[in-house]
């Protein structure tokens, strides 16, 4: 039986969402590596100075999933965790229509990265969410938002939270 994203963040320390659990606390019971005797002699390990407008980020298995809202090459990028180099990039249309998004992070749910994307039309602009191939960023399905009761998406026409992973 496959584990729940929630039993696997559990027992590895990973943040597969933002805020680390599904109430985007920014707790993480098991993170003992920091402390406050030793938070001041944190260094910058690398900068990954293309990243325009990163709206947050993840990480699950040394991968750092970030997604950029930048003016040019807008979308979900992984990069390892230890040296910043870049391992794929996804167009995720993020800024298909500025101020369509509110900086929502990705969250990983096994093999999947689920990002918040858009069908990049100006005119017919829609959001939902994106579903990616964690190993090689391949889009693997898109759903978006649909009209409800006249409105796009019951009045919300963004994308204005992060995805959330509820496990068993």
């Amino acid at each position: 039986v496959p584990e729940s994203p929630s039993t696997h963040a559990a027992k590895t320390a990973q943040w597969l969402q933002f805020g680390y659990d599904a109430g985007h606390t920014g707790f993480n019971p098991l993170e003992k590596t920091i402390d406050p005797k030793n938070v001041s002699n944190l260094q910058i390990g690398w900068n990954d100075q293309s990243l325009i407008q990163p709206g947050g980020l993840v990480v699950d298995r040394n991968v750092a999933y970030v997604e950029d809202m930048g003016q040019s090459n807008e979308g979900l990028y992984a990069l390892s965790a230890h040296t910043g180099a870049q391992q794929w990039y996804a167009d995720m249309n993020l800024n298909g229509n500025w101020g369509g998004f509110t900086h929502a992070v990705a969250a990983v749910a096994g093999n999947i990265v689920v990002s918040p994307c858009s069908n990049g039309s100006p005119s017919t602009f829609l959001t939902g969410l994106c579903g990616v191939n964690a190993k090689n960023g391949k889009v693997l399905w898109k759903t978006y938002c649909t009209q409800y009761q006249g409105n796009p998406c019951g009045g919300l026409t963004n994308a204005g939270t992060s995805p959330t992973l509820y496990g068993k």
